[in-house]
């Protein structure tokens, strides 16, 4: 196997949503439980897992500790999902994990259904982490309760970033329903941690944790922090931290990685500098300083309103909206970003689901100067036309459109 033919066979998973019927213990078990020796650290919420797991996974490393992360989606590069101390797992170790699940393709065959992309992608991870790591950093794909992360097992802290509308088809119309299945991945005697929401949201936490017998601890996003300039900086040991990376929800997302980490180790980290250093691809991302050309991930509610308050933090004569999105999101959750922008540029990604530049708005009416353009490249182009040295240009609406906007600008 090559590496694209390993990538190929990475991505046959199918798509769509099955019942699990502990479907991911059976597939583990016919490599006879590849996770069983590891510490996992499991991390659940609407917004803020990529991040909260990034800065665990460098504060973790930073004090000697090997570390694996299985996030999704991915930006740009497939192994993006499946990392070792903050590295792409190497290609021929992604090969060799892929090859060892091919060889049993026909018992996989045997459980019922071929695994999902997101199955396929634990099962590739879990196989490469095996032997590699000192805890394993795991994160949910939807909700919690029914993903197939959940039947992993050997899980030595929960973690519950926030929690918003998103997925409701699947998870529930409230915040309490969807609380219910974040809070599914709280094991029995356990240690888990969350931020503070509403009363309600943290009572249906409470009620899991109690039937579990696990001490729930709670973390306020905003403790320890201060704002300067668009970064978050916290204060820990007589030290003042500035976040390199711009946005208030990446001070939230240290101090809820800070926590995680005192409740494995048991103590501070001794040393916080990795965390003025470290920057989370997609978030809050910063390509470009004159114009400042920011690109960020933000696809639901909750995230565009994060995204919002940020924007009331940098300085700028005038905000140009780059936009794309999929057929199923609504324009009416980034109104207030698209009520800001001067310039508003609509662009259709490389994706079947993705929504057509002259639909994005459907019947919203927005007063900025508007573009439609049928590619990401003449999107960027046209930013930068229209941009003069002070102003702010934005990517957003999609994770799919920040990572190949992200990949257009590097190659430059």
């Amino acid at each position: 196997m090559n590496y694209k033919e390993a990538l190929n066979f990475a991505e046959s998973g199918l798509y769509g949503h099955f019942e699990q019927e502990e479907y991911m213990k059976k597939i583990l078990i016919l490599f006879e439980n590849p996770q069983k020796n590891l510490k996992i650290i499991h991390i659940a919420g609407t917004n803020g897992k990529g991040t909260t797991g990034f800065y665990l996974s460098h504060l973790l490393e930073s004090h000697g500790y090997k570390t694996g992360h299985f996030s999704s989606p991915h930006i740009s590069d497939y192994r993006e999902r499946i990392k070792i101390n903050n590295k792409r797992i190497e290609k021929d170790a992604f090969i060799k994990a892929c090859e060892e699940v091919k060889s049993k393709e026909e018992d996989i065959s045997k459980c019922g259904r071929w695994p999902t992309y997101f199955e396929m992608s634990l099962l590739i991870a879990i196989i490469a982490f095996r032997e590699n790591i000192d805890y394993l950093i795991l994160e949910t794909g939807i909700g919690g309760r029914e993903d197939a992360t959940n039947q992993v097992g050997n899980t030595v802290l929960s973690v519950i970033t926030t929690i918003g509308l998103d997925h409701t088809q699947m998870l529930g119309k409230s915040l309490e329903e969807i609380a219910f299945h974040k809070a599914g991945i709280i094991k029995e005697r356990t240690p888990a941690v969350s931020f503070v929401h509403n009363k309600n949201v943290d009572d249906v936490l409470k009620k899991e944790a109690d039937v579990k017998n696990s001490p729930l601890y709670f973390v306020d996003p905003h403790e320890n922090m201060e704002v300067e300039k668009g970064h978050a900086v916290l204060c820990y040991r007589d030290q003042k931290i500035r976040i390199k990376s711009l946005g208030l929800q990446q001070g939230y997302n240290a101090n809820l990685a800070i926590k995680a980490y005192e409740l494995l180790i048991g103590d501070l980290p001794r040393d916080f500098s990795i965390l003025e250093k470290a920057v989370f691809e997609g978030r809050m991302e910063i390509l470009n300083t004159a114009p400042l050309f920011i690109i960020d991930g933000a696809h639901n509610e909750e995230g565009i309103t994060l995204l919002s308050e940020n924007l009331k933090q940098i300085p700028y004569d005038k905000l140009i909206l780059i936009l794309g999105t999929m057929s199923d999101k609504e324009i009416n959750n980034f109104s207030d970003i698209v009520d800001l922008s001067s310039v508003l540029i609509l662009t259709k990604l490389e994706y079947e689901r993705a929504q057509k530049p002259e639909k994005i708005l459907k019947d919203y009416h927005a007063d900025s100067e508007i573009y439609y353009e049928d590619s990401l490249e003449k999107a960027v182009d046209t930013a930068l036309g229209k941009g003069g040295k002070n102003d702010l240009i934005l990517c957003t609406g999609s994770l799919y459109l920040i990572g190949a906007v992200r990949d257009y600008i590097k190659k430059d």
